[in-house]
């Protein structure tokens, strides 16, 4: 497999919008039943704090964040892999990048709802 590379918040909306449609079947219902995914994509943008993994100028995996400074909270509202890269840790490392990112910061709480169906997810 070719170098993974983690970053944080390089992502153009473009680039999210590409990676969620490319996701979108991974998701269990299909992520594009339950929201617009331009809209999506464009509140991801502007909002979260996005940890990314990137092959050349491909984005193929994110977490996007939303921190809650006031309940001092963090909520995962995406955790997605495509799908040819699944299996290689690339969720862990992200998951482990974020936990690095935010040990320094007064957050007591990370959330991250799973559809009960989703097994994989659990």
């Amino acid at each position: 497999m070719k170098t993974i590379e983690y970053k944080i918040n390089q992502s153009s909306n473009l680039d999210i919008l590409q990676h969620l449609n490319n996701c979108d079947d991974n998701f269990i219902p299909k992520l594009s039943s339950k929201v617009n995914l331009k809209d999506y994509s464009n509140k991801i943008f502007e909002n979260a704090v996005r940890i990314e993994a990137w092959i050349s100028n491909d984005l193929i995996g994110l977490i996007a964040v939303y921190q809650n400074i006031i309940k001092q909270e963090l909520f995962i509202t995406n955790v997605s892999i495509e799908k040819k890269y699944t299996g290689n840790g690339i969720a862990n490392q992200l998951m482990n990048q974020l936990l690095i990112l935010f040990n320094s910061q007064d957050f007591n709480k990370i959330k991250l709802e799973v559809e009960v169906n989703n097994k994989i997810a659990i």
